[in-house]
C-alpha cells in the first residue's frame, strides 16, 4: 500500500520577532489615536502598521515559501483517502 507523503509538520522559523513587545506598542499607540479623536490619517497610518507587522511575522514563518509543497501533499493526501 503507496502511503502520500504528508505534510511537514515543523515550521522554520528564519529569525524570531520580537511579536509581543512590538504589538503591544502599537496597540497602546492605536488606542490612544482613538481614545483622543486624532487625526484619521493618524489612525490609518497607526492601522496599517499593524497590517505590516502580521504579514512580517508570517513571513518569518516560511509559510508562503513551502505553501506550495504543503499544497501539493494535502492533495496527493486527499487524493489517497477518496480512493
Amino acid at each position: 500500500m503507496n502511503y502520500p507523503n504528508l505534510p511537514n509538520r515543523t515550521l522554520e522559523i528564519t529569525e524570531q520577532p520580537e511579536v509581543k513587545e512590538l504589538t503591544n506598542e502599537l496597540l497602546k499607540q492605536l488606542q490612544n489615536a482613538l481614545n483622543s479623536n486624532s487625526l484619521f490619517t493618524e489612525q490609518v497610518e497607526l492601522s496599517l502598521k499593524g497590517i505590516v507587522r502580521i504579514l512580517e511575522v508570517l513571513l518569518s514563518l516560511d509559510f508562503f515559501k513551502n505553501a506550495n509543497e504543503i499544497d501539493s501533499s494535502l492533495r496527493n493526501s486527499i487524493e489517497w483517502l477518496s480512493n
